[in-house]
């Protein structure tokens, strides 16, 4: 993960990302954003924006508050924070399989 700014926080390891093509996961992320920080949140995927001519063009997922009265500096820290533990407490292993129409997909399995 990139660390956030004032456009968002940016997603741009690989295998997290691949977490946010599930739009269960990422629905999962806004309601408990939403229940931790009475935040709401966007998750887009687009190309960030361009720092110096060689930059990467690479797509990756943005978030970042829609309410505005919560945009402030100390809620986008808090969010950014919240997402870096998500990911942490995340000890499954993400196994990439092909489903039966050959899209990629990744299947957590639960460790008991």
């Amino acid at each position: 993960m990139s660390e956030d700014d004032k456009s968002g926080y940016w997603i741009d390891n690989d295998i997290e990302k691949r977490f946010f093509k599930n739009s269960q996961f990422c629905l999962s992320l806004k309601e408990y954003l939403f229940n931790r920080l009475s935040i709401e949140i966007e998750i887009t995927l687009q190309t960030p924006p361009r720092k110096n001519r060689r930059y990467d063009e690479t797509k990756k997922y943005r978030i970042y508050v829609i309410n505005k009265s919560n945009s402030k500096p100390e809620m986008q820290q808090a969010m950014s924070d919240c997402i870096k533990q998500i990911f942490q407490m995340i000890k499954s292993k993400p196994k990439k399989y092909n489903d039966d129409k050959g899209n990629d997909d990744i299947k957590l399995k639960r460790s008991e």
